[in-house]
């Protein structure tokens, strides 16, 4: 994925991909602003992005993966998360609510998994993670201004990054996540 941003071009993406789904799209021309979209992505799949030198050196099964069709509903306000499941090795992350676009329509999400911390190896092919996690975060409000609330657990979690001197090494513990700061306990 490329693109240009004020003459400027866009940063390579860590990952690569394919999207494969429909969509229908109802409403009088006319008026855009009364546009829906009803989505249904039948396969969604991420894996690191190969020319990297780090991303060769990632193990082949190294992916993140829908199981289910990922269902949504678009207006020109929010996007509805109907339904969004997605695995990958010992990994399951579901995702729903609704995502709003702009300061006037705020975020409702939620997130919640079991998550095989190498799989951030995806989007940072310079992170060495290993470990596990569990997660339930709920995302509220503005963009801008978001309240998380939730959890996050570190279960033998090693976080480094490549050319880094330091690290984090067999973790465990909770963070708490209270509107606009976290609790590490």
């Amino acid at each position: 994925i490329a693109s240009k941003v004020r003459g400027q071009p866009a940063p390579e993406l860590p990952f690569e991909g394919m999207v494969a789904g429909a969509a229908t799209i109802t409403g009088p021309l006319r008026n855009p602003d009364a546009l829906r979209a009803q989505v249904r992505l039948e396969q969604v799949r991420l894996t690191p992005n190969r020319a990297s030198e780090q991303a060769a050196a990632l193990p082949e099964n190294l992916f993140l993966q829908n199981s289910g069709p990922v269902l949504f509903d678009v207006t020109r306000g929010a996007a509805e998360i109907r339904s969004a499941r997605f695995t990958a090795p010992d990994t399951v992350i579901t995702a729903t609510g609704r995502v709003g676009f702009g300061e006037q329509n705020p975020w409702n999400a939620q997130l919640d998994g079991a998550i095989d911390l190498r799989v951030l190896r995806i989007f940072h092919a310079d992170l060495l993670a290993s470990g596990s996690s569990t997660v339930s975060v709920s995302i509220r409000g503005p963009l801008a201004q978001p309240q998380v609330r939730g959890r996050l657990e570190l279960r033998n979690a090693s976080l480094y990054v490549q050319n880094l001197p330091n690290g984090l090494d067999k973790a465990n513990g909770v963070i708490q996540f209270d509107r606009t700061r976290a609790t590490i306990q």
